[in-house]
């Protein structure tokens, strides 16, 4: 284990922006060949609003033995998306995935529940031979001024690896414009996390983040049911909680105002 485990929290200063989890699975031709009228009212009470985006591949140049080149395009798909009323939560179904994600996060729970009626519902109505990735990725956003924080380095609030050249001790932040830390650790032979740290803006505000983008994926194969794709999301899930809580310094966990989750 990469990092210590913690007690789980909740923070009431959420720093989360956006949580995404993605299946992918062999292409399933059907899913583009027809409207998915019945996946749309297997979701519909919780996902009333639908919004189609066609995606068209790039040309692809093929050169054969006798040096001659000849241009090929791959078929276009269709990106179904299933969206809630408050606009908060959405579903992505494609001929090759289907990913749910929110805005709105506020427990692990509460994202699992969400996760169950698409599932079932891409279970029975298109049945995938199996997944061949399972993603989950969460962007945190770290507004050290909205918490009050506005006259402490970047590290006293998180640990100098994640920052780059943010850490220096020599060099005024002032003088730094762009600063991206990009790693990628890996779990064991199928698993990896992607941590992709770095200032950017948010909408909404005026002053830089720390963006925290941290995506947690395996590689590995596995069934296609309801219950084994929630049990490699639960996989996917420690990690990333337990390394948010490594990467923070006291400072700021007790600045996001953390209240522990009682297991049920």
């Amino acid at each position: 284990m990469l990092f210590p485990p913690t007690q789980r929290v909740i923070y009431h200063e959420n720093p989360l922006v956006e949580v995404v989890c993605q299946f992918r699975f062999p292409t399933i031709l059907k899913i583009d060949a027809e409207i998915p009228v019945a996946f749309q009212e297997a979701v519909r009470s919780t996902f009333p609003d639908y919004t189609p985006t066609v995606e068209h591949a790039h040309n692809v140049e093929l050169t054969d033995t006798n040096g001659q080149t000849d241009t090929h395009t791959s078929h276009t798909t269709t990106n179904h998306a299933f969206i809630s009323a408050d606009r908060r939560w959405r579903v992505n179904l494609t001929s090759g995935f289907i990913a749910l994600s929110t805005l709105n996060y506020k427990r692990w729970e509460e994202f699992r529940d969400m996760l169950d009626a698409p599932l079932q519902a891409l279970m029975s109505i298109y049945a995938p031979s199996h997944f061949n990735r399972v993603g989950l990725r969460y962007t945190d956003a770290i507004d050290r001024i909205g918490l009050g924080l506005g006259t402490c380095r970047w590290t006293d609030l998180v640990k100098p690896e994640m920052l780059g050249m943010l850490a220096s001790a020599t060099l005024p932040e002032s003088v730094i414009t762009h600063a991206t830390q990009v790693s990628e650790l890996r779990l064991d032979d199928e698993t990896a996390m992607v941590i992709n740290a770095g200032l950017g803006s948010v909408e909404g505000k005026s002053n830089p983040c720390l963006i925290v983008d941290t995506d947690t994926f395996t590689t590995a194969t596995h069934t296609a049911t309801t219950e084994a794709a929630l049990e490699v999301l639960d996989g996917l899930h420690a990690p990333i909680s337990n390394y948010f809580q490594w990467a923070i310094q006291p400072k700021l966990h007790a600045a996001l105002r953390p209240e522990d989750i009682k297991e049920v």
